[in-house]
C-alpha cells in the first residue's frame, strides 16, 4: 500500500487538503500527517512506495528550509504534489525566484489559460475557475527542464506546472498556485484523481 505523506506547514487549509485526499479516494490509513518542523521525521522519511504533498502555508519557501530539503531529495524519485507554498517550494528549489504578485489576492477565484493536453488536467474543456490565496508567485528566468508550465492567469503568472516524468523515472511532480481543496475551485477533485492515476 503506498504511504502518502502530507507535509502540513500551519495552514488553516491543511485540514481542508486532508479532506480533499480522502475524498479523492486515499484511504485515511495510508497518509501520514508530518508537521515541516518536525525535523527527525522530515529527516527520516522512507521513500520507497510513497508520495509527497506539500501543503499550503503562510511562509515563502526560504522559511520552510527542511521542506525543501525534503523536496530536493524526492524531486524524480517519487511522486509529488505542491499546493501554493509547496508548489512555490517545487520552483524555488530548481531556480525560481519568488516574487511578490502585483495585487495580493485572497479568498477571491480567477480563470486559468490552461494547456487541455496535460496530463493534470486530462478530462477537462472550456472555462477553469480556481480559488486563490497567495501574495507570492514563482518565477523563473527561464523554463528549467523538465518542467512544463501548463497553466497561467490572465496577467501571466505560473499557476500549475508539471515535471516530464520521461525524465524522472515517470515519478510525476505537479505544482499548483490555487487551491485545489477549495470548493471555489472547478474541477479539484478531477486534478487530483489526475495525479493519483499517474502511479496507482
Amino acid at each position: 500500500m503506498r504511504k502518502i505523506y502530507f507535509i502540513d506547514h500551519y495552514d488553516s487549509f491543511s485540514s481542508n487538503v486532508l479532506d480533499w485526499l480522502w475524498r479523492g479516494g486515499i484511504d485515511p490509513a495510508q497518509i501520514d500527517r508530518i508537521f515541516f518542523d518536525d525535523l527527525e521525521r522530515m529527516r527520516n522519511l522512507v521513500f520507497d512506495n510513497s508520495a509527497i504533498v506539500f501543503g499550503p502555508g503562510p511562509h515563502a519557501p526560504a522559511d520552510v528550509p527542511t521542506s525543501c530539503q525534503l523536496a530536493t531529495a524526492a524531486l524524480g524519485k517519487v511522486p509529488l504534489f505542491g499546493l501554493c507554498l509547496g508548489h512555490q517550494i517545487l520552483g524555488y528549489i530548481t531556480g525560481a525566484s519568488i516574487k511578490q504578485r502585483h495585487e495580493p489576492w485572497h479568498g477571491t477565484t480567477e480563470e486559468l489559460l490552461y494547456d487541455s493536453e496535460s496530463e493534470m488536467f486530462k478530462d477537462l474543456s472550456g472555462p477553469l475557475r480556481v480559488a486563490i490565496y497567495n501574495s507570492l508567485v514563482v518565477e523563473f528566468p527561464q523554463i528549467p527542464r523538465p518542467w512544463n508550465i501548463v497553466a497561467r492567469n490572465s496577467i501571466g503568472d505560473v499557476m500549475a506546472m508539471t515535471y516530464d516524468t520521461d525524465l524522472s523515472d515517470g515519478a510525476a511532480a505537479w505544482g499548483v498556485q490555487f487551491h485545489p481543496e477549495s470548493f471555489l475551485t472547478q474541477s479539484g477533485q478531477t486534478i487530483l484523481k489526475n495525479w493519483i492515476n499517474t502511479f496507482f
